[in-house]
């Protein structure tokens, strides 16, 4: 599997001179993804990244598992400062992360631009 990480905009134009990193989420998160996908960003959070950018674009489901792993994320971020937001989630996904209240500490878009002007 493999997890694509870009740096959306350079340093100096997002706030605290920090990046975005964008993570284009697979098809299926289930507890095998999750767990790959939680190593590599506590990695890239261990090394100081502080905003995150979950897109879903890809993603057809996503399990008790990864849902447990974007709240971890969040609460890890928050301990630094920083922010996880997620866009481009199905109708499917919208009102599961609805259902199990997700913490405010994730922030929910619709488009990429909308998301990316929040981290400004």
């Amino acid at each position: 599997m493999q997890i694509d990480i870009v740096s959306l905009s350079p340093a100096d134009s997002i706030s605290d001179s920090a990046a975005v990193y964008k993570i284009v989420m697979p098809k299926d998160v289930d507890y095998a993804v999750s767990r790959e996908v939680w190593l590599v960003l506590k990695t890239i959070i261990d090394g100081g990244a502080k905003y995150l950018y979950a897109d879903f674009k890809e993603n057809e489901e996503i399990d008790s598992s990864g849902l447990s792993m974007l709240i971890r994320l969040a609460n890890l971020v928050k301990e630094k400062k920083g922010k996880v937001a997620v866009a481009n989630l199905s109708q499917k996904n919208q009102r599961l992360l609805s259902m199990v209240n997700v913490p405010e500490s994730i922030s929910v878009f619709s488009s990429e631009t909308d998301l990316l002007d929040s981290f400004r």
